[in-house]
């Protein structure tokens, strides 16, 4: 642990896969609400959203920064929106 960080190592990856987990819940809820709703534009709109935030973390990556992980994220989350473009068919 360094002098500047709170949490050790070791738990910064359960905490990660925590945040993980809530953020790919919420946006299953957020997809089952637009299906829910029959509302496809809001799912279109939120999918060009996230391929959009993909290709811009894509460009941005750099020895410096890895946005793996986040692409994975995103990557996981447009699945997931379209399984639900899916059941609106």
């Amino acid at each position: 642990m360094s002098a500047f960080s709170t949490v050790p190592a070791a738990n910064l990856s359960d905490k990660a896969k925590h945040r993980e987990l809530a953020l790919s819940e919420a946006i299953k809820l957020i997809v089952d609400g637009y299906v829910h709703l029959r509302d496809r534009e809001a799912l279109e709109e939120l999918h060009r959203h996230r391929q959009t935030l993909r290709r811009r973390l894509q460009a941005s990556s750099s020895h410096w920064f890895d946005t793996s992980n986040s692409v994975r994220l995103i990557d996981d989350e447009l699945n997931e929106i379209e399984v639900g473009l899916a059941r609106l068919r």
